[in-house]
């Protein structure tokens, strides 16, 4: 589908604010993101509407399937504000340059409250960029939560809040995916320790797998699992 160009505006407006934070040395792509040797420039933007603070988000992480590992995802939040909420799924080791104070990271959070946090909650007000700067979707999950309480409306959305998701797909992993046993493409995700945090010890290798995943309506799993050979090291 072709962008808008008030969409391809906002595109240009994040990239340049993403870039500016990576070419100051207070983030990093990791090699794989960085593998074209290009500033990043997303080409996929998924778009949400919570119409009242009755309609939120599941905890979840994105799909890798055709973004590939430790992927950069940028969020700009228009309208009301809401709660934006992260559970940590796995412990790694923070390298330096992963995304300093103020990038708007996870990690930034759970550096200066401690390595054993949990969970973060961001009060994401209109016209604010959240960045999840890579190993986020390999290591927190992220939610919208329902709620009944009071929140800050937008003069002009009222209690409506619209949320545009930048990132970038890669070129070549979308024919890397495998189709799983019933027919349908299979997703990409990471493995996650099932340990609780408070039991893990810090990793610095992630590693990934393909799998049949459900629509939680129609469609059931079909079983089908195989490891993915790439694993993403931090360094």
């Amino acid at each position: 589908m072709q962008a808008s160009p008030a969409l391809e505006r906002a595109a240009e407006l994040v990239a340049l604010a993403v870039n500016a934070r990576l070419q100051s040395g207070g983030a990093a792509m990791l090699p794989l993101e960085a593998a074209d040797r290009q500033a990043w420039r997303p080409n996929c933007a998924v778009a949400n509407c919570y119409a009242s603070g009755a309609v939120g988000m599941a905890a979840h992480s994105d799909r890798m399937t055709a973004l590939g590992p430790c992927p950069i995802i940028a969020s700009l939040s228009l309208g009301a504000t809401r709660c934006f909420r992260l559970h940590r799924t796995q412990r790694v080791d923070l390298w330096e340059g992963a995304g300093g104070t103020g990038s708007g990271s996870p990690h930034d959070t759970a550096v200066a409250a401690g390595a054993d946090v949990v969970r973060v909650d961001l009060q994401l007000a209109h016209n604010q960029l959240l960045v999840m700067w890579p190993p986020t979707q390999e290591t927190w999950k992220h939610e919208v939560t329902k709620t009944s309480k009071p929140f800050t409306l937008h003069k002009r959305s009222g209690a409506t809040r619209f949320n545009l998701t930048f990132r970038r797909m890669k070129p070549g992993w979308e024919h890397r995916v495998p189709t799983c046993r019933c027919g349908r493409p299979a997703v990409m995700k990471a493995h996650v320790p099932k340990q609780p945090i408070q039991q893990q010890q810090p990793t610095r290798q992630l590693r990934y797998y393909y799998a049949c995943e459900s629509d939680g309506r129609t469609k059931a799993s079909c079983g089908f699992f195989v490891d993915v050979p790439h694993v993403a090291t931090l360094a």
